[in-house]
């Protein structure tokens, strides 16, 4: 019986618990680690920036999470975030075992979950997962969520690879493999080069303009010979009628264009990633490994792989209002050689620790960190 196929979530639902066995869970992600390599990788001494992102996480709950913890968490978590944005997950003696909706991005960490039960073993642990984009809790959990981005200062968040991620980046890479060595360094177009929604916050007549994606958008605006940058769609707006002006004033400037395919990128030297709502999950991953040179404002939002990136070799920084980003074009243009060698390294990154393997391996990682930390009965 497949627990996760699309009828069957939308016949539970509301259903709030239901308990997955060994016996009867399938794995439905589209692709899961090689099994001996990842056996291998376990035992073997993970990257630094892993083990020091996963500690520091943890760091809030060093005394110690109790069972009573974990339940008065799950309630104050549910109910802020809903039961379609919560998922708590047990393993006992080898059963999994959930409380919550399940949902696509449910289903992705489960799937990895099960994996990891079945061929490296997982302890008994008792815990809690954001399904939203974002986590914001700060000195008011006793017990950690699980997340697949956070903000920098949210103590009680302990990130884990994204949703996109446990179901396999590779999927992302195969979009613009291909195309790589169509788009060389030397044809691409000098040019920053984005496309996306009108995320990141609610927008109003008299703010959407401050908001970081409009930001950009608007720099193309004033500097085109430099930056293409476009929304797609238009969304968040409030109230809701606003959506349509919004979409007038878009057009009138010509801002609002058409999605582009990654293969369009392709084409283009710099690639922002800029957040919407929260980080942008596949996307600086796909973007790492473009052989184009990613641009990345500050922000207090961040992923579980951000604190291995180093700034001028994977990647060149920006301010968060973007207001160095035509300068930072310069330096690019000025610096092409360097430029150059910041998006090779990139890609050096995103191959030697954002594979699949190593994405479990943080799960993993995380889970048993997780499980040493629970007060047992």
């Amino acid at each position: 019986m497949n627990f996760f196929n699309r009828n069957f979530i939308a016949s539970v639902y509301v259903v709030q618990i239901c308990i997955l066995y060994l016996s009867t869970f399938q794995l439905t992600a589209a692709i899961f680690p090689c099994t001996n390599d990842f056996v291998n990788l376990v035992c073997k001494q993970a990257p630094q920036w892993m083990d020091a992102q996963i500690e520091q996480d943890f760091s809030y709950f060093r005394e110690g999470i109790s069972q009573e913890n974990i339940d008065d968490t799950y309630t104050k978590v549910a109910r802020q975030l809903g039961q379609s944005n919560t998922l708590r997950i047990t393993v006992k003696n080898k059963q999994l075992m959930t409380q919550g909706t399940l949902n696509d991005r449910a289903e992705a960490i489960l799937s990895a979950v099960k994996y990891l039960i079945q061929n490296v073993g997982l302890p008994d642990v008792d815990c809690i997962a954001s399904l939203h984009d974002g986590c914001h809790y700060k000195n008011t959990l006793t017990a950690p969520v699980l997340a697949f981005a956070k903000h920098v200062d949210a103590n009680n968040c302990v990130l884990i690879p994204d949703f996109e991620g446990l179901q396999g980046y590779e999927e992302r890479e195969s979009l613009h493999k291909d195309f790589l060595q169509s788009y060389p360094w030397d044809q691409k177009t000098k040019k920053v080069f984005w496309r996306g929604v009108t995320t990141g916050g609610m927008n109003e007549l008299d703010t959407w303009f401050k908001l970081p994606r409009a930001l950009l958008v608007l720099e193309s605006f004033n500097h085109p010979n430099v930056i293409d940058a476009k929304f797609t769609q238009v969304c968040q707006c409030s109230p809701s009628a606003f959506q349509s002006e919004l979409e007038e004033i878009l057009e009138s400037k010509n801002l609002l264009g058409a999605n582009e395919p990654i293969s369009k990128h392709l084409e283009y030297r710099y690639l922002v990633d800029i957040d919407g709502n929260s980080c942008t999950y596949s996307r600086c991953y796909w973007i790492l490994l473009s052989n184009s040179m990613l641009f990345k404002p500050d922000s207090k939002n961040i992923q579980w792989y951000y604190g291995g990136l180093i700034p001028y070799v994977n990647y060149l920084p920006l301010k968060a209002d973007l207001s160095d980003i035509v300068e930072k074009i310069e330096w690019a243009k000025e610096r092409d050689a360097e430029a150059k060698t910041i998006a090779e390294q990139g890609a050096v990154f995103a191959e030697n620790n954002l594979s699949l393997e190593y994405i479990y391996l943080y799960l993993y990682k995380v889970l048993v960190k997780h499980a040493t930390l629970q007060v047992k009965k």
